[in-house]
This record gives C-alpha cells, structure tokens and sequence, in this order.
C-alpha cells in the first residue's frame, strides 16, 4: 500500500518565489512587486499563521498518517470549497449558457442530493454547482479550483494572481466608471461628483485613515506590524489613474508602512464585498464610510495587513 501525498513550501521558499521575475529581465514583474500583500494573504488564507510551513496541504509535526483519517498531507480544504494557499474555490459564476456552449453538460454535475462534481470545459476551466455563500446563498455554476491549482502550490498562486486581476477590473468599475447601469451600480467617482459640483461648500467627507496593527496579550501595539490606509497614492499600477488620484486629492505616495485605501478595497474584494461604501440616501448627502468585515464578521483586511511572514 502507498499514499499520495503533497509537501508544504517553507516561507522562505514562498517569498522566494513571489520575488521571482514572472517575465525573465524584468524584475517588476514579480508576483510580489505588483501585489505587495500576496504572501501576507496567502498566510492568512490557508491558516498557516502558526505553522512552520506555508499550507498547500493539511500539516501536522506528527507526520502524514494520524488521528486515523489519513488526511495529513493531502490539500488544504477549507469551507466552502477552498484550496490550498490562496483557498481558490470559485472564479467567479458562471452561467447555465456558458457552460453548455463549453462543452458542460450540467446534468452529469450532480451525483446525488446536494453532490456535484466538476468537470472542465473546452477553456480549460473547472465548472461546478457551489453555493453562493457571499451572496444570497442560492446553488450556482462557478469556475473552481483545477487538479493542478489543488495539488501544486505555484499553479495555486498563480491563480490567485489571476483572480486578483480581475478583481483590479471590478475595483476600478465600482471606483472609477463615468456612467453607471442602474442605481444599484452607480459608482463612487460619479457620486462623488455629481455632489461635490453642485455643493461647492459642502463637499462629502472623507473617511478617516485606519489603522491596522499587531498586538500584545494586553491589546497594545506590540512594536512589530503596523500599517496606516489613507487617501494616498496606491503603488499598484492599475490604480495610478489621473482621474482617481485629483479626485481624493492623493499627494503623497504609498510607503512599506501608509498604503492606499485603494489596496484595501483590492484586499476585500478578494474574500468578497467593498472595503469602501458611499451610500445615496434621497435627497440628502451621500456618507463615505468603511466596511471592513465580511458577513461571519471578520475584519478580513487586517488579518490580512497584519499576517506575519515568519513564525
């Protein structure tokens, strides 16, 4: 008899590798350059804050075969469907269309009452029925995790750098965009000057900077990681957008310790929702503020901010 088992990254080896060109003789595009946070995520994603290694798979100091499930070694799962370092379990929903014209065939997904199995289609994307637990917990199609994301630590990450691409596509259409589709999608640039036009004297006010650091047993800094979001000047690329750095008036540039609120939006849009909220009460002043948990009430931004990358 034998198992089929994976090996954990070091953290050395994980930093080590985001710090790799992705393009040979440009070193900015490394993983790391253009996602500063990445192997903080990826320590708070797969829950490997207290462990020696970076978990792509279930660990234990005890070895692979105990606690008489065998699970010791195989992929790191976590609710709903998560995998590995980056807990890759959907990119995005999908619709009963697109996967019929992918080559899906959606009756053969379900194997039994609430179990379904995922197929690829002919682009090479996992599809499967998973419920919607950001949104209103209905079963949908979504794009999930490949065998090679859940198996193979650096096809993980590399999905999550994809997935927070696109997510780069969804902060800038809900911060940026002109026009809008109906209320309900009406964007914060457009708020903002829609108001700020016609009430020259009375401009909306602008979220104040958070704070995020660790801390000792007594809930006080404890001198280690310590990272202010502001109305600054985001140093990842997409973001550097003339139109967005007048309209919050961003002199000042990102440092190792002052990020931009704009990273912080990218941060939770990653584990679902908006870090940045403007609401639009009728005929009243619209109110900037910051939603900085998820629905289980989990501050995901700081976790994220403040995971460390030694043990």
């Amino acid at each position: 008899m034998f198992y089929i088992r994976g090996k954990n990254p070091t953290m050395q080896e994980l930093v080590a590798y985001l710090s790799i060109p992705k393009t040979a003789g440009q070193p900015n595009s490394a993983y790391n350059n253009k996602y500063w946070f990445l192997a903080k995520m990826v320590i708070h994603e797969s829950a490997s804050e207290t462990a020696p290694v970076v978990k792509q798979f279930n660990y234990s100091q005890k070895g692979y075969l105990i606690d008489n499930d065998g699970s010791k070694g195989l992929p790191n799962l976590g609710a709903p469907r998560g995998w590995g370092l980056g807990q890759i379990d959907n990119d995005g929903t999908v619709t009963d269309a697109y996967a019929e014209s992918h080559g899906i065939d959606l009756a053969s997904l379900k194997t039994g009452d609430n179990q379904f199995r995922a197929m690829p289609d002919d682009n090479h994307n996992y599809v499967s029925w998973t419920k919607d637990v950001n949104g209103d917990g209905k079963m949908k199609l979504f794009k999930v995790a490949t065998d090679q994301e859940v198996w193979d630590w650096k096809e993980n990450l590399e999905r999550m750098y994809i997935v927070l691409d696109g997510k780069v596509n969804d902060a800038l259409s809900y911060l940026n965009q002109n026009a809008y589709d109906d209320r309900n999608k009406y964007p914060i640039r457009k708020k903002m000057q829609d108001w700020n036009q016609l009430h020259t004297n009375d401009k909306i006010v602008l979220p104040q900077d958070k704070i995020y650091n660790t801390t000792n047993k007594d809930g006080e800094f404890d001198g280690k990681i310590k990272i202010t979001y502001s109305w600054v000047k985001s140093d990842i690329p997409a973001f550097d957008k003339p139109e967005l750095n007048q309209l919050f008036s961003q002199d000042q540039v990102s440092t190792a310790d002052l990020k931009s609120f704009f990273d912080a939006e990218l941060i939770r849009l990653y584990n679902g929702g908006h870090f940045l909220k403007l609401t639009n009460p009728i005929n009243s002043k619209p109110v900037f503020s910051i939603d900085d948990k998820n629905a289980l009430g989990v501050n995901y931004v700081k976790e994220v901010t403040i995971a460390k990358l030694s043990n």
